[in-house]
């Protein structure tokens, strides 16, 4: 570590003053490399903890329900509601829609039904073991296995 001299204290021809009697030029260089070894340190730390513990530098993988999808499936319905053709739609109970949630299992004695084949064919494909339905108002994307909702874009059928 420098040593910081006052002035007036060593012999005016001391090395260790600066102009102003502070600490030197070389002393401040040591002590910021010192500082950036640190720093290093700590920034290749995080990076091998990450490492270890299983972070992915993949990039984030595209939404299974993007804008287009959701608005064809939104115009697909007010089209049938106009012609006639599309049953009552009913929105969820409440106490129910609020347990509908993304990583969330859909709660027993919901109601749901898959999307009609002509629009799932007009939609971007799905990874397999996935499917879109239509609970209430709201449109999800459910692992077909554990029925976890994996995206969900709300009202879209109103």
């Amino acid at each position: 570590m420098c040593e910081r001299v006052r002035p007036g204290s060593q012999s005016p021809h001391d090395p260790r003053l600066g102009a102003t009697g502070s600490t030197s030029l070389k002393c401040l260089t040591s002590q910021f490399e010192a500082w950036n070894v640190r720093t290093l340190k700590v920034v290749l730390g995080g990076m091998v903890l990450a490492m270890l513990l299983g972070a992915s530098a993949d990039p984030v993988e595209p939404p299974m329900l993007p804008n287009q999808d959701v608005a064809r499936i939104h115009e697909h319905y007010v089209s049938l509601r106009k012609s006639g053709q599309v049953k009552s739609v009913r929105a969820l109970p409440a106490r129910v829609a609020g347990q509908v949630d993304r990583d969330r299992r859909l709660p027993g004695g919901v109601e749901y039904e898959p999307l009609p084949g002509d629009l799932e064919r007009d939609l971007s494909p799905l990874p397999e073991g996935l499917v879109r339905v239509r609970v209430g108002y709201d449109v999800a994307v459910l692992d077909s296995d554990t029925l976890v909702v994996r995206e969900l874009a709300r009202n879209v059928v109103e």
